[in-house]
């Protein structure tokens, strides 16, 4: 049994990395002999931001006096909003809660209340464009 786990920026990338994955399975199997099967255990799609809204909420953003940083490269971590984003154009943004301030999921993190009424700001300036 061989349990490994794929991850890829692009759902486009995924489908070649599976692909890949998959005949590199059957040329070894071909080459000893073996049969082999596939299974998923708990896919994700890639979030894939809709580039205009991406533009759209930095411009807004950035009319409103909030500093927007765009990262340099996709976070690593998947997330069910790329469902939504599968049927529907639309971007994940996060909101922000400081360099120094503990990632979600670490152990030490504590939501920070202070960010709720910009937040709120920000999220209307976006649903009144």
């Amino acid at each position: 049994s061989l349990s490994f786990t794929l991850r890829a920026y692009t759902n486009s990338a995924m489908q070649t990395f599976r692909q890949e994955a998959d005949n590199l399975m059957a040329q070894l199997a071909d080459r000893y002999g073996l049969s082999f099967s596939m299974s998923q255990c708990d896919p994700f799609m890639a979030t894939e931001n809709t580039p205009h809204i991406v533009d759209d909420v930095c411009r807004v953003a950035m009319s409103n006096d909030f500093d927007v940083i765009m990262a340099d490269r996709p976070f690593r971590w998947s997330e069910d909003f790329a469902s939504y984003l599968a049927v529907c154009p639309g971007c994940l943004m996060g909101i922000g809660a400081g360099e120094s301030h503990p990632e979600l999921h670490h152990p030490d993190y504590d939501f920070p209340d202070d960010v709720i009424p910009r937040a709120v700001a920000l999220f209307v300036a976006i649903a009144e464009m």
